[in-house]
């Protein structure tokens, strides 16, 4: 504000106070004179007479004192008077300085904004062009301060920074030099996407470009932004981007730390990104590679040492390496120059120990427990006296009581008493226990009460007060309903409502609760008790609520009412702001009463924006509100706040809310939503128009749709999908979020579910299914849903229900290009693969559970000898760079993510025309995929695939099927065809990794296919990989056979290449549509000859935003990475561009 203030004396100066020659000038001294000496009212008083004694003959000079007289009431911060006078002159150049005069009023009430817009007009109208320069010179300058980071990165004044540039952007024109400055720190201050955008676009090579680069790519969590400005910014800008670019893509990170560190060996910043990358390796890569980077970063690090130190132990502990933590609590003790870090480090190492006793406690082996205990007596001697008596606890539970009562004997504090005391009392020798109990508790022991209430509560909720004592098992409850406004305006204040004589009225409820101590290893743990006691649902209105003991009692008061007051205040006024709690809108018309302690001093009614004003003294204030059933009072917290910390305080209750009508929703219901929106956060309009809504699980994308808002308030329903993955949910409508929990819908029901083919068809031809749902008894279940999803873009949608026998037929028609359609159960979907001469593979799951087998019958109707191969795999699903704006569909929960598969059990066997039985192994919680194959002697083939999570509540979800990559033999001559089935709308990124050479190509759109021309420098081992595909190792030489290593399932015959081979890439969509996102095909150097199993690859950034119109491009064979880096930036920001026109449009 200081600064602000500085403009308009800048003003002043520039306007001048000199004007005519005033013939009484000796008079005009006095005033000054008076003024001078601290009356300026005096000084009025004397410029009044000798405006009233000048006459009509000089209207000039009678406005120039006039203006003074201005002057002198504005200096005693009284603007309507100064107003009142200026209303008076005539001629333009008076209007101008009466409209500075209202712009310094209009900053001594706080509205900074309104002030500036004022100056600017006002100074473009009447400044020179030179003196405007001189003013946008001292403008950016104050800007510039205002804009300064502080030591934590922010800004040290963001809001007034950015009116200062609003003004200087009105002030000045586009091609003047602090336009252009100006508005870069804006659109930087607002994180104004598109206006960098904009900027980048126009002038990429500008002093601001690189700054205003990583604030875009950090909004927008764009790897490839974020890449190219660690590639060719500076030092600072640089480093930014790559510690940002470490909390998207672990993978990644570690990569471009490592280039950040070939830029700037001698980087300051490098010791923090180093450390970073040791937390990122530990649990990613193999851990003698991740232990090297541990040990090269603790040589950078030096300062902040045991602070990595700790960091990097928090990570060990999430992998469970619990000897490279204890080599690192070693380093930490061996560098102990900060007590207090080091204290922390010992604490994690306790309960390090502490977690595996109890794990060996849980299964009963108390001698493991015991010597781990002592254990971390040796090598934690601070610990002595929790481990000792933790060893008595477990000992007295197993009935070692001798033992247990020797261990306390080792430890002198007051607690370890107190457990002999338990110990002694649970051997049944009461005799030693009573003198030790007097001794410590005494004869009588003191009784202590406290209640407190935790806040105000909704009408709907249970009302709850928290109960702190020691010494007590039991207490009495006593509600009392206090009428507050009457109580209010007889008493002026509620401060005496707790000393009431209480005993004297009947309470309107009494209720009893008895009290739980907490325990610790079967024993109540000693000291104080503090529980939550639930009160019953007496309706909207604040009740006295006594809560008493044996010999105390303590009292609160508990509110319930959906209004809520907020009061402040400043410069002498009280402001009570009026909320509904419930929907977090302010409330007009509600009624106000405000005391002082002694009197009511106001009353009235909040106004349309939900605020009663009035000019008070802020001491002793107490405020009652009521709106239709609710009541609310409350004290006045803070005084002497100026108009900005109010709005700040009200700017809570003004935001956009949103609330759902439940905590918990199952899988196929509909939940409802309500909120209130406004229109900016300085003027809290109610908004009217369409909101943005999205529904997410885990960060990823759901579902999108649009809300209306009519006068701020919005409303409306959702419909969960009927497959939808247990978990909790957010939905975000506008800025306002609120979460929920969905239940599987299917999860604690369904054991086992069939679906069969009943015959192979044709392309046109209906297909027909027989599908079988039994529940946990083995019995059919009724009325459950059946989806059917064709896979191709569209919603799956429910068939219909299962009849008394639990069986539906489903009839799916189909088309050319139609592939594996799922049907099956919601939530349970069940896909059958038919391939080869259409035959099909039954396959059958018994419940899924953790820790539980999991049988399994495969039989193959009318085929009898065939080859079997039974693989389950574990996959470990990972997010990519890049993050898909399109909604995902229903039937691909895991649509924008990559995965990773490794296989746990794969097994050979003999169909018979029977079939047979498999018992899967056991699982841990997580997500697996099952691959049968079946293999006839005259070429018959059938395939199952099916992906499914095991969860710890027994509940199974399924995931979206494996995506694959396949090769073809190609002969002499010919040309290698690769053919990837991906879903619709997913972007693909395409590489071959071999040596010596780096190229990548475009797949032009709607073609689907490049030529990729392959030199004889590629001899050696290659690797041909996709994102979230296949990949397969395959090695290119001279000779006529060649080994190939498959990764995951990928088979490929490669022979007889030619000096410069090609490789036909195509890649396809399984509606047999061409992929609708550009794909990119990249030859990189492989980093083994084996295999290709490090992930690096896969996390590649390279990968372009989906979107329905794709591009094509042709690069050279020998480009570099940093030349498709940009071009692949620029091609993006173009698409962005345009679709933000489109939508502006």
């Amino acid at each position: 504000m200081k600064c602000l203030r500085y403009l308009f004396c800048l003003l002043a100066v520039a306007t001048g106070l000199a004007g005519p020659v005033i013939a009484s000038a000796d008079e005009l001294d006095d005033a000054f004179d008076v003024a001078i000496t601290g009356d300026p009212a005096g000084a009025t008083r004397l410029l009044e007479r000798l405006l009233n004694g000048m006459g009509e003959a000089n209207p000039e000079e009678r406005d120039h004192l006039r203006y003074i007289i201005a002057r002198m009431a504005q200096s005693q911060e009284d603007c309507d008077s100064a107003m009142t006078e200026l209303l008076t002159l005539e001629g333009g150049e008076w209007a101008a300085r009466a409209a500075f005069l209202n712009a310094e009023c209009a900053l001594a009430s706080g509205h900074s904004a309104e002030a500036l817009q004022l100056f600017a007009t006002q100074a473009e109208a009447i400044f020179s062009d030179e003196r405007i320069d001189e003013l946008a010179d001292q403008l950016m300058g104050y800007a510039r301060t205002a804009l300064t980071e502080d030591e934590y990165g922010y800004y040290l004044n963001s809001y007034e920074g950015s009116q200062i540039l609003a003004v200087l952007m009105q002030l000045v024109p586009e091609d003047h030099p602090f336009y252009d400055e100006a508005e870069h720190y804006q659109a930087m201050v607002n994180s104004d996407t598109y206006t960098l955008e904009r900027r980048i676009r126009e002038n990429p090579t500008s002093q601001w470009a690189c700054e205003e680069r990583l604030q875009l790519a950090s909004l927008q969590a764009h790897s490839p932004g974020l890449l190219y400005v660690m590639r060719n910014c500076e030092e600072a800008e640089a480093a930014e981007a790559t510690e940002t670019l470490a909390n998207y893509e672990a993978g990644l990170s570690l990569l471009a730390i490592e280039e950040f560190a070939n830029r700037f060996p001698t980087s300051e910043h490098l010791p923090t990104l180093l450390g970073r990358a040791a937390e990122l390796s530990i649990g990613r890569v193999p851990d003698a590679e991740s232990w090297e980077l541990v040990s090269r970063a603790l040589d950078a690090t030096q300062g902040s040492r045991l602070e990595l130190i700790a960091r990097l132990r928090t990570a060990y502990g999430q992998t469970g390496q619990n000897d490279r933590i204890r080599q690192l609590w070693t380093m930490a003790l061996e560098s102990s120059t900060r007590p207090e870090v080091l204290s922390d480090i010992t604490r994690q190492w306790v309960t390090l120990r502490n977690d595996e006793v109890s794990a060996a406690w849980a299964v009963g082996d108390v001698d493991t427990a015991l010597s781990t205990l002592e254990t971390l007596i040796e090598e934690v001697p601070e610990a002595h006296d929790d481990a000792q008596m933790r060893a008595a606890r477990i000992l007295a539970a197993s009935g070692r009581y001798d033992e247990a009562l020797a261990k306390l004997e080792l430890v002198e504090t007051y607690i370890a008493r107190q457990y002999r005391v338990e110990i002694l009392e649970a051997a049944g020798r009461y005799d030693e226990a009573a003198p030790l109990r007097r001794e410590i508790f005494g004869e009588n022991r003191a009784e202590r009460l406290s209640v407190r209430v935790p806040r105000t509560f909704n009408t709907g909720e249970t009302p709850h007060v928290v109960v702190n004592t020691d010494a007590l098992s039991e207490v009495s409850v006593r509600i009392h309903i206090i009428d507050v406004e009457d109580h209010l305006r007889s008493m002026a204040t509620m401060n005496n409502i707790q000393g009431m004589d209480v005993d004297l009225i009947e309470p309107d409820e009494t209720l009893t609760f008895t009290l739980e101590a907490p325990q610790i290893d079967g024993f109540d743990q000693p000291g104080p008790v503090e529980q939550e006691l639930s009160l019953p649902d007496l309706g909207a209105g604040v009740y006295a609520v006594e809560v008493v003991g044996q010999t105390q009692r303590a009292s609160a008061l508990v509110q319930v009412s959906d209004l809520g007051l907020i009061v402040r205040s400043s410069g002498g006024d009280i402001l009570v702001l009026a909320v509904d709690t419930r929907r977090g809108t302010s409330v007009a018309g509600a009624e106000i009463v405000v005391t002082n302690g002694n009197r009511i001093v106001a009353e009235g009614t909040t106004g349309t924006d939900g605020v009663f004003r009035t000019h008070q003294d802020p001491s002793q204030i107490e405020v009652l509100g009521t709106f239709w059933d609710s009541a609310s009072w409350t004290r006045l917290s803070g005084s002497g706040q100026d108009a900005d910390d109010i709005r700040e305080s009200f700017s809570e209750y003004a935001a956009q809310t949103l609330t759902i009508d439940r905590d918990d929703a199952l899988a196929g219901e509909s939940i409802r939503f309500a909120g209130f929106a406004i229109s900016g956060a300085q003027t809290p309009d109610p908004f009217t128009g369409e909101l943005q809504a999205e529904l997410r699980y885990q960060g990823q994308l759901i579902d999108a749709f649009t809300v209306e808002a009519l006068n701020g308030a919005f409303d409306g329903s959702l419909a969960l999908p009927w497959d939808a993955v247990a978990g909790t949910y957010e939905l975000k409508i506008g800025d306002a979020r609120d979460t929920f929990t969905v239940a599987a819908r299917l999860g604690e029901r369904a054991s086992l579910t069939r679906v069969v083919q009943r015959a192979p068809v044709e392309a046109g031809q209906t297909a027909l299914y027989d599908v079988w749902q039994y529940n946990e008894a083995g019995l059919p279940d009724a009325g459950i849903p059946v989806v059917v999803d064709l896979r191709d873009g569209q919603d799956s949608h429910v068939y219909g229900l299962t009849d008394e026998d639990g069986h539906l037929v489903v009839e799916v028609p189909t088309y050319a290009g139609l592939q594996m359609p799922y049907v099956g159960i919601a939530g349970w979907n069940l896909t059958v693969e038919e391939v080869g001469g259409g035959h099909s593979l039954d396959v059958q799951l018994g419940h899924l559970a953790v820790g539980a087998e999991i049988p399994a019958h495969i039989s193959w109707e009318g085929t009898e000898g065939a080859t079997t191969v039974v693989t389950l795999f574990r996959d470990e699903w990972r997010s990519p760079s890049w993050e898909s704006p399109e909604p995902r569909p229903d039937w691909a929960p895991n649509s924008n993510t990559a995965y990773l598969r490794e296989i746990i059990t794969q097994s050979v066997h003999t169909l018979d025309s029977t079939g047979f039985d498999i018992n899967l192994p056991s699982l841990e919680e997580g997500e697996y995929s099952l691959r049968v194959e079946s293999f006839t002697a005259d070429g018959q083939c059938a395939n199952y695939v099916r992906s499914f999570a095991v969860q710890a509540e027994g509940e199974l979800s399924i995931a979206s099927d494996a995506p694959f990559m396949q090769t073809r033999h190609a002969a002499i001559g010919e040309e290698l065809e690769v053919e990837l089935a991906t879903r619709p709308d997913t972007p693909v990124l395409l590489t071959l990794e071999g040596t010596g050479i780096e190229n990548y190509w475009v797949l032009e759109r709607g073609t689907n296919r490049a030529q990729i021309a392959l030199g004889s420098e590629l001899q050696g081992h290659l690797s041909l990989a996709a994102i979230g595909m296949n990949t397969e190792l395959v090695s290119l030489s001279d000779s006529e056979t060649v080994s190939v290593e498959s990764v995951i399932d990928v088979r490929a015959e490669v022979s007889d290449w030619e000096t410069a081979p090609s490789v036909n890439v195509t890649v396809r969509t399984e509606g047999g549509e061409p992929v609708r996102a550009p794909v990119i095909v990249a030859l990189v150097p492989a980093r083994t000859t084996s295999t290709i199993s490090d992930t690096t690859l896969f996390r590649s950034t390279l990968g372009l935003l989906p979107g329905s119109s794709g591009w094509s491009a042709t690069l050279a064979a020998t480009a570099q990475s940093s030349t498709i880096d940009q071009e692949l930036l620029r091609l993006q920001e173009e698409q962005q561009y345009a679709r933000r026109e489109a939508e502006r449009m």
